[in-house]
């Protein structure tokens, strides 16, 4: 199976972003639940002659989809994330909070460089560990928290469904 970098199209299309003054770093801890109560300070930046699609930018790292891609995806994606209401937004939309943190990455195996102390600085080529990502279609890893990755079924499946805004790139693995 091929898994991807996460890079929902971003440009001429609508995002959503925090108001001023909201501190969003530690919102979306991977691993941890967040409440809708923390996500009503949500709003559309660029959203005059800006077009929607399926997957809109919240912040580095952090995503939405539309009510029609939870509804195609959220069957692959219900043991991997949170997909929290946004309430105060129109059209419908779920924050889209990763969930799975797994120790996946075969630093022997990968192309990577190295801080002093042993950990990982940047992952050149990755190689996962096939046993880890089975079966999972989004999930980060300890050595690259703000990275999402996903697999080419869930591409696929959005893709097929005539989603907005799901790309493939060139695949960063292939298990």
């Amino acid at each position: 199976m091929k898994y991807y970098q996460f890079t929902p199209l971003i440009g001429k299309y609508a995002q959503l972003r925090f108001k001023e003054g909201i501190e969003t770093t530690s919102l979306f801890e991977v691993g941890t639940r967040v409440s809708q109560a923390s996500l009503e300070a949500v709003e559309w930046s660029e959203f005059g002659d800006s077009q929607l699609h399926d997957c809109p930018i919240m912040n580095y790292g952090i995503f939405a989809f539309s009510e029609k891609a939870w509804s195609v995806l959220g069957d692959l994606l219900s043991r991997d994330v949170q997909a929290v209401r946004l309430t105060n937004i129109s059209p419908r939309c779920y924050a889209i909070n990763v969930l799975s943190l797994i120790p996946a990455l075969d630093e022997q195996r990968s192309k990577c460089t190295f801080f002093r102390n042993g950990k990982v600085d940047r992952v050149l080529d990755y190689v996962f560990r096939p046993d880890l990502v089975e079966g999972r279609h989004m999930f980060r890893i300890p050595q690259r928290r703000c990275d999402t990755f996903v697999s080419e079924q869930l591409l696929d499946t959005a893709i097929g469904a005539g989603l907005k805004g799901f790309i493939k790139t060139k695949p960063v693995v292939q298990v």
